[in-house]
């Protein structure tokens, strides 16, 4: 997961790890909110972001909308044929495997969702 420190991002790693499915990331080093969460979650984030952090491994990559076709990370998975997905793409396969509610709007979001 290039870019696994984001709100939408660190939360589908959680996800996914909780489904059974081994998942890495990288993101810049420096200090984010979500660092706790992935670290509770055992979810090492890897830095800096390098060819390297794609793994022999490795089946999909899900990159943060923060991040370009031009991070090396990415380059690197397409360059192997690998599937590559944006963080929205990778969400919508997600949903349509479970039951979801969406809540949007300009306000009352984090209202109505609690």
């Amino acid at each position: 997961m290039v870019g696994i420190k984001g709100t939408g991002m660190s939360a589908l790693a959680v996800n996914f790890k909780h489904m059974g499915i081994k998942v890495t990331g990288s993101d810049y080093d420096e200090l984010f909110f979500t660092d706790e969460l992935l670290k509770r979650q055992g979810l090492r984030v890897q830095s800096p972001f390098s060819p390297s952090n794609i793994h022999q491994d490795t089946d999909l990559v899900v990159v943060s909308t923060a991040y370009t076709n031009k991070n090396i990370e990415v380059l690197e998975a397409k360059r192997r044929g690998l599937s590559v997905l944006t963080y929205p793409q990778a969400l919508g396969l997600l949903t349509k495997q479970f039951p979801s509610v969406a809540v949007c709007g300009s306000h009352g979001k984090t209202t109505t969702s609690g």
